[in-house]
């Protein structure tokens, strides 16, 4: 299954949007991916998985080894895959509410209009052909 953008990132209600994988593991930090502090959505309401991959560091010849590890951002949808489109409309409907941009007797709209609105809402693009 292939993850369609853009991503709604959620850290404790705070939502913010990215339009490909290199956008989004390069605002992330490792230690808060370790520590849970992130919740991820595709654009469709799937649950992704964020990882934290460590491997040692490349050293050129010439400087000392030492134990030394990188760690990089892996992003994927959970196995199995977990819909949570109804949490999603959910958590961006209650953004948009509190940021004042969307007010509570608007009526009930689908997930596609309400990630334009966030994306919009946060002066992200909904796309990047280049993930």
């Amino acid at each position: 299954m292939e993850i369609t953008f853009p991503i709604i990132l959620n850290d404790n209600g705070d939502l913010d949007v990215f339009p490909n994988l290199k956008a989004l593991t390069n605002y992330i930090e490792p230690v808060a991916v370790s520590n849970r502090e992130y919740k991820a959505y595709d654009a469709n309401g799937w649950a992704l998985a964020l990882l934290v991959i460590e491997h040692p560091e490349q050293r050129g010849p010439t400087t000392q080894r030492d134990n030394a590890t990188a760690s990089h951002i892996y992003v994927k949808h959970f196995e199995p895959p977990r819909n949570e489109e109804g949490e999603l409309i959910r958590l961006i409907s209650q953004f948009l509410m509190q940021t004042a941009t969307r007010n509570s007797e608007s009526p009930t709209i689908g997930l596609g209009q309400l990630v334009r609105e966030l994306s919009a809402r946060v002066g992200k693009p909904m796309i990047d052909p280049g993930h």
